[in-house]
């Protein structure tokens, strides 16, 4: 038995598949982005070339470029002494830390009292530009900043009422002649 199908039919199963298909890529899509950016990478944001920086309890700091090759470690140790050296003296202190992908990259310790102690990555990407992120002492990554939402209320603002302003009224023994021939006494 053969089966002929008219051009309805066609273009029914063409724009099934087509949907189909469509479906299926964004869903991969979404499953591939959620699982990129859920790596334990610190930069989830931040954009140096592709190379990314993961920091653990161990390990310390450690760049890999895009296909996950070895670029630099800075061991814990390192990290922890120029913590202590930052905060004895309340500044920043640099460690640099080695080649990235597009040039040169720093950690920066930051320890100024007030304030929480930091980790900064400084680095270039593939345009030249230097970028930074700023992390926390305990290697949270960063992610995108989500804007909570708020509960906007009218404040009402006194209105002033206008007062007029007085006339001026003469001092009560001024000199002004009520004519040529006569003047005013007080």
């Amino acid at each position: 038995m053969t089966l002929f199908l008219n051009s309805k039919d066609k273009r029914y199963t063409m724009k099934k598949r087509f949907l189909i298909i469509t479906t299926l890529i964004a869903v991969l899509a979404m499953v591939g982005l959620a699982q990129a950016q859920d790596d334990g990478r610190i930069n989830m944001v931040g954009h140096f070339g592709g190379d990314n920086l993961y920091c653990d309890n161990i390990d310390g700091c450690t760049l890999l470029n895009t296909d996950g090759e070895f670029l630099w470690n800075v061991p814990k140790s390192v990290i922890d002494e120029t913590f202590t050296n930052a905060c004895e003296v309340g500044i920043s202190q640099e460690i640099e830390a080695g080649m990235g992908t597009y040039g040169p990259s720093l950690l920066v310790i930051s320890c100024y009292e007030g304030y929480e102690p930091t980790l900064k990555l400084k680095a270039f990407d593939e345009h030249g530009k230097i970028n930074e992120i700023r992390f926390p002492r305990d290697y949270s990554p960063v992610s995108a900043a989500t804007a909570e939402p708020t509960e906007e209320t009218a404040t009402p603002t006194p209105s002033a009422t206008p007062s007029p302003t007085p006339s001026p009224t003469p001092p009560p023994c001024a000199w002004t002649p009520t004519s040529d021939i006569q003047p005013q006494v007080c």
